[in-house]
């Protein structure tokens, strides 16, 4: 932690809150700020680690009955059906959305600023108006389950059929359903609730005050939490020391077992909503997050099942500052070398051997001189 209080700071200004969990709670969390201070429980836009939240109100249909993982969704779908494609759309299935192997499209978007008319999802998912985004909800980029691309569009397709099955809006359902059994009762994915809490100010990545963006597709990349409640969630994935289950009664421990195995027939690996790391016989979970436009967020939440060590990273002002230090963190827990320093311990040991080989060589000359050595007028 003294190593990314220091990276922080070495930075530049930004809002940021860092917690490192060891076997399953919370050492020395780390918060920095730029104007007004922030604590644990201050809200963060934690862009696509939304997702991961995502597929736990997915999940908590299946494991209830309502959904099915390899139903085509279109079955579920009355006022919207994905458009005619090249290829078999009664392929895109719920879990192949949620592992990003249904072969949608991108939909890489930008948000809405707050003086902007944000359309609804259906509206969005047919024709966006977002100045980022490439396009509509579609089926193009390969057969379903032949391969994988990362598809903010295809969470956007989950949200709508909640939204259809459940009859509720996303933002209520996940909240009454997730957020608030699971204990997160400080997060919320509707933008509107959010500005009335201890939402933490934006920035760009050169540390001055930038605007807040809105989703009109909140379940890729509209959710709004605090560290608190991000840690909360990690320890939800492993079995809670007073012996809870894991999935905390919202998911089954089976389910949440399920949603960890890799989906992807080996083009990941990715579980259902979360990416997975592996390393020899272990592995880490998580998901990151991150607007590359302005404002400059990036979050990371990684957990290691094993251990319940884990490690979460929020930041607004920097684009790939969580990124490089949940990365290090995980190297540190896997008792794997980063490359680079594989990179730098190889140049020392080559510099040191050539540094041996000179002094050897050195030796060697010297000693042959003065076997052949013939003396002159100054040595006599």
């Amino acid at each position: 932690m003294e190593a990314v209080a220091n990276r922080v700071r070495d930075n530049g200004p930004a809002n940021a809150a860092i917690a490192l969990v060891h076997r399953g709670k919370v050492r020395q969390p780390f918060l920095a700020h730029q104007e007004r201070p922030i604590d644990e429980r201050t809200l963060f836009q934690v862009m696509s680690i939304s997702k991961w939240v995502t597929a736990w109100t997915v999940l908590r249909l299946v494991d209830s009955g309502i959904l099915h993982l390899d139903e085509p969704v279109g079955r579920y779908l009355t006022n919207w059906q994905l458009p005619r494609s090249d290829y078999d759309v009664n392929g895109v299935t719920v879990r192949r959305l949620l592992s990003h192997t249904a072969g949608l499209n991108n939909g890489d978007f930008d948000g809405f600023r707050a003086d902007q008319e944000m359309q609804s999802l259906v509206e969005f998912m047919t024709r966006p108006t977002d100045g980022g985004a490439s396009g509509n909800v579609r089926l193009d980029q390969f057969e379903p389950g032949a391969s994988w691309q990362y598809s903010n569009n295809g969470y956007a397709l989950l949200q709508h059929i909640v939204e259809e099955v459940t009859g509720e809006a996303f933002e209520a359902h996940a909240e009454r359903h997730v957020l608030v059994p699971l204990g997160m009762t400080n997060s919320t994915f509707d933008s509107e609730i959010a500005v009335t809490r201890d939402l933490t100010q934006f920035y760009d990545a050169s540390g001055d005050e930038s605007i807040h963006r809105r989703y009109g597709a909140v379940a890729p990349s509209s959710l709004y939490a605090p560290l608190s409640d991000l840690v909360t969630f990690l320890m939800a994935h492993i079995p809670g020391e007073g012996g809870e289950p894991s999935g905390r009664d919202v998911l089954t421990p089976e389910t949440v077992h399920h949603m960890l195995q890799d989906q992807t027939n080996g083009a990941g690996p990715w579980g259902l909503g979360v990416e997975i790391h592996t390393h020899g016989d272990g592995y880490t979970i998580g998901h990151n997050g991150g607007h590359f436009n302005d404002p400059a967020i990036n979050t990371e939440a990684r957990l290691n099942p094993k251990s319940g060590n884990g490690v979460v990273v929020l930041v607004s002002g920097r684009r790939l500052l969580a990124a490089e230090i949940a990365m290090e963190w995980d190297y540190w827990e896997t008792d794997r070398t980063p490359i680079v320093l594989i990179a730098i311990k190889g140049w020392a040991v080559a510099a040191l051997g050539w540094l041996v080989c000179s002094v050897l060589s050195m030796c060697f000359l010297m000693r042959r001189q003065a076997q052949h050595h013939v003396p002159n007028r100054l040595d006599v």
